[in-house]
């Protein structure tokens, strides 16, 4: 993998079948939500929120979506690369110009500090939130 550039953050799925650059992002969101912590298998999912218009994505086939009812009762498609399993995104509302895409598969040292944390109320009560973060008890209002 190439090395990021200040302004540039690249990140690939764990097989590398696909690759995604995008201006480094000023927004990360944290969410606590039951159906983040089911699909990524962790405590939140680390989601970096950006302009997709301004998102390079390569990799051949199309990653694999599934559409599902969120907590909310809004529709959410999750996309993973096939080969490897590895979350791409979620495209709240099935929205595809709304991408937010898993933090973790970006390079340490490139991520920005997390903005906001989401569903704060479903965290275990040993969880702590991020530092600096705005708390929401659930969704954010557009998100």
């Amino acid at each position: 993998m190439s090395k990021t550039t200040a302004s540039t953050i690249k990140g690939r799925c764990n097989c590398g079948r696909y690759t995604i650059s995008m201006p480094k992002p000023d927004q990360m969101n944290l969410c606590h939500c039951v159906d983040c912590r089911r699909w990524s298998g962790a405590m939140y999912s680390a989601h970096l929120i950006t302009d997709t218009s301004n998102v390079t994505l390569e990799g051949t086939p199309e990653p694999r979506t599934h559409k599902v009812v969120g907590i909310k009762g809004m529709d959410m498609v999750r996309a993973w690369c096939d080969e490897c399993g590895s979350g791409l995104w979620i495209s709240p509302g099935g929205d595809p110009s709304k991408r937010y895409f898993k933090a973790g598969l970006f390079n340490p040292g490139d991520l920005p500090k997390p903005t906001f944390e989401t569903f704060t109320k479903d965290m275990e009560s040993w969880e702590q939130t991020a530092e600096s973060t705005k708390q929401f008890e659930e969704n954010l209002d557009g998100l």
